[in-house]
Order: C-alpha cells, then structure tokens, then sequence
C-alpha cells in the first residue's frame, strides 16, 4: 500500500485493526503527507501559533458484526466512548475526528461505518505526534468495540 510507504505507522495499526481478533476492519485509507497551513486551523488543533506543517490521514472501519452498528445511535454511542477515552491523554496540535456513514458492507448490505481522521500539525514537521495518537486511538478502537 502506498499510504504505509508515507506513513510506516499506519502498517502496524491497520495488520492490527484487521487482525481476526478485532472487532472491526478497515475498507480503506489514505494519507495527506503535507498540509498546507491554509489547509488546517491552529485553533481546532489547540497547536501553538509556530505550527506551519501538518499531515492527515483517514480509516475507514466497518464492524465484524454487521449488526454492531445498524442503527445511528449505536455507531454514534460506540464514537462517543471513544472520545472519551482519548481524551485521557490529551495531546496539544492533534485532533482526530469521527464521522458516521454508510456503508456497503456486501453488495447485498447496507450498513453503517465511521471514518476516523487524524491531524497534526508542527514545527516543521508533524510527524512524532500523530503516529501515536493514531497508535492510541487503534487500542482504544479495539478496547470499546470489545466491550460492547
């Protein structure tokens, strides 16, 4: 995959998000390996005024259990907790943003998915931040859909 090319953090985190053992799988990512600065918004980031750099990337999972996430309240519930266990580490010129959607699980079922999206932004790079709040945020993808 060339996104993992970009992004070599991204390779561990979707083998162990598509791992049998998960409770979900990805259908797909990409990378923003470069950010212009009209491209993100310090103040959504809480980033220092110096961050002239930023990177992004999404994933997009599906639950293993096509009925985990049927109706919107649910998906968006399972989203909230996770929130909130980010939110234990916080992180200054990260952000990650979660989006529910639908989603052809098979051509014969609809379903419903969240898109993850990362971003962090930096001096001149933004790159020591975002591989672990990514490599946080897997665990904790993993911990909420398993105690659901």
């Amino acid at each position: 995959m060339s996104e993992t090319t970009q992004f070599p953090v991204l390779a561990g985190v979707l083998i162990k998000l598509n791992e049998a053992s998960s409770p979900v799988w990805t259908s797909k990512c990409d990378v923003w390996p470069h950010l212009e600065p009209d491209e993100f918004d310090l103040d959504e980031l809480d980033a220092p005024s110096g961050c002239i750099s930023a990177m992004g990337c999404y994933i997009d999972l599906l639950h293993r259990d096509n009925q985990q996430w049927a109706v919107p309240d649910k998906a968006a519930e399972d989203c909230k907790h996770m929130c909130s266990l980010l939110r234990v580490v916080p992180l200054r010129s990260c952000r990650v943003d979660l989006v529910i959607r639908r989603a052809c699980i098979t051509p014969e079922l609809m379903g419903l998915g969240i898109t993850a999206y990362f971003t962090s932004c930096g001096g001149s790079t933004p790159k020591p931040l975002l591989p672990f709040r990514l490599r946080w945020w897997h665990f904790q993808v993993r911990s909420v859909a398993i105690q659901r």
